[in-house]
């Protein structure tokens, strides 16, 4: 099982390796700038304005195509798929932006199968989004095409989101208080994508706040109604829109260079609303607040 996973990798690394792509930003010559700033100049008034509002490439974007994923039945050895992709979940989540294809039918509702016909289990697929392709999960969530909504307990997976990052939290140095209710609250969505949801907005609080602050997580249920906060005090100035944050590729510090691809919150809102729940950012001061709401079920 060891070389059918050495060997996996081997593979994948090398189609990593031949299919990243770096666009970067080039800095001209002085001749060239002088060149460039007299044909300007030269500009008519209608180009002129026209090229004021065109954005100019200034960061460098690494792009990573990964070709397709397939299972073989050495790979379904493994009690835990996740482990197929310990050794090249860093280089996948090194890039900007990450994209594999999926070269298989994905049906629970019948056997896996490998070649000559192939057929992967949902589960198969989740431990390749959860590897860093965020941008095939993102695509395939916003279809609806993942979905698998059941009757969950809300405060369950977000005290789940707690216990697991509770090292994580140490080592920040960032205060975490929570208040969560003691008993269940049930919803109805995709457990696995609702894990990911409060994953990322963890994250988020934990990487963008301000040192020696503290984050908050709350969840209050009012009626039939449950909502889940993630407040944090940011370390920078928020000079964007609750809108414009949760665009796809939008980061709030455009000053890092820590290799973040700007999806996080829009996966978050991707997941929340394919599951039929609502998603919303509210700003005040500097104040980061994240809001989850579902309607609560029996």
């Amino acid at each position: 099982m060891n070389n059918g996973k050495k060997g996996f990798t081997s593979i994948f690394l090398s189609l990593c390796a031949s299919f990243i792509l770096f666009s970067c930003a080039s800095t001209p010559n002085q001749d060239s700038a002088q060149a460039e700033k007299t044909a300007t100049d030269a500009e008519s008034p209608a180009t002129a304005q026209q090229s004021a509002h065109t954005p100019s490439a200034e960061q460098a974007l690494t792009l990573l195509f990964a070709g397709d994923i397939m299972a073989h039945k050495n790979n379904y050895a493994y009690p835990a798929f996740s482990r197929i992709w310990d050794d090249i979940a860093p280089v996948v989540q090194s890039a900007d932006l990450a994209f594999a294809n999926i070269e298989a039918p994905v049906a629970d509702s019948i056997p896996w199968s490998t070649y000559p016909q192939f057929n992967m289990h949902s589960n198969y697929v989740e431990a390749a989004i959860s590897a860093g392709f965020d941008v095939f999960s993102l695509a395939k969530a916003a279809s609806g095409a993942e979905i698998k909504n059941e009757r969950l307990d809300l405060a369950m997976l977000v005290n789940q989101t707690v216990a697991s990052n509770s090292d994580i939290t140490e080592k920040a140095g960032i205060t975490l208080k929570t208040k969560i209710p003691d008993k269940s609250v049930y919803i109805i969505g995709d457990g696995d994508k609702l894990s990911r949801v409060f994953q990322n907005l963890y994250d988020n609080a934990m990487k963008y706040s301000l040192d020696g602050t503290r984050v908050f997580i709350d969840m209050q249920v009012h009626g039939d109604t449950a909502q889940v906060y993630f407040k944090n005090t940011s370390a920078y100035e928020m000079n964007f829109t609750a809108e414009e944050i949760t665009e796809r590729f939008a980061r709030g510090d455009k000053s890092r260079t820590d290799g973040g691809s700007g999806l996080g919150l829009s996966i978050a809102k991707t997941f929340t609303e394919a599951c039929g729940g609502a998603f919303r950012i509210e700003l005040e001061g500097d104040m980061f607040k994240a809001v989850v709401e579902f309607k609560t079920v029996e």
